[in-house]
């Protein structure tokens, strides 16, 4: 019998083997070690790198909801913004809406240009609404007929205003100084983590007292960064304007 050593999957091991052995064997041996030793490390690291972005944006989504209670068997209805042919529905609503800039009345999706449109619901219509990778789309000021508006916040009372008291916005939007957040040419609008806290939400409320033309006025629930490159916010109106 000879005793020598192996190395394999960068740890050394040893191996006893008769003189005979046929040299296919050690290396057979060898290989078998490596997959042993990388498949233990794939089953413990395996969430590091095999989950994608989506599925990873989707956990912390229904961990969010979950963990602030969010009464989703009271949810009746909800819209997803610029949601292209499959409107989002984190909430389970019974009822589900989406507005991009092509219509599926299928599935419920209206065509609407949203940076100037009013959206087609009715005053505290929808328990909720949601926005995935969409804010970062519409620009901060646009001018129309010489007049500059500010769009951005325009937006924002929209979505104050079809959503009832009581209910939430939450949006999935890739954030400064994320590079993610600058190297699409459609992002205009760039959102950093106080963003929605300081000038939508209680107490501070920036675009209303600055004088920027919010109208409303959110409680801000949480807040939860993925990767460093989105941040999932959830937000919940509160009626006090």
């Amino acid at each position: 019998m000879k005793s020598f050593k192996l190395r394999a999957g960068g740890c050394w091991g040893v191996i006893v083997l008769k003189y005979s052995i046929d040299i296919d064997m050690i290396l057979n041996l060898n290989y078998a070690n490596i997959l042993i030793n990388k498949r233990k490390y794939i089953s413990k690291y395996a969430k590091y790198f095999i989950n994608t972005d989506s599925d990873t944006i989707t956990k912390v989504v229904d961990n969010i909801i979950r963990r602030r209670k969010v009464d989703i068997e009271n949810i009746e209805s909800a819209l997803d913004l610029g949601c292209g042919g499959r409107p989002r529905n984190p909430f389970s609503a019974r009822k589900l809406y989406g507005v991009d800039a092509r219509e599926d009345l299928d599935k419920n999706v209206y065509k609407l240009n949203i940076i100037t449109e009013k959206l087609p619901f009715k005053d505290e219509q929808l328990c909720c609404v949601t926005a995935y990778d969409f804010l970062e789309h519409i620009p901060r000021q646009i001018v129309v007929d010489g007049e500059v508006r500010y769009a951005f916040i325009e937006l924002m009372n929209e979505i104050y205003r079809v959503v009832k008291v009581g209910g939430y916005f939450l949006h999935v939007t890739p954030y400064y100084p994320a590079v993610s957040a600058f190297t699409d040419p459609t992002h205009v609008n760039y959102i950093s983590k106080l963003t929605m806290e300081k000038y939508f939400c209680l107490p501070s409320l920036g675009a209303a007292t600055l004088g920027y033309g919010f109208k409303g006025s959110f409680d801000h629930v949480e807040r939860k960064n993925i990767r460093r490159k989105w941040i999932v916010e959830l937000m919940k109106k509160t009626g006090v304007e």
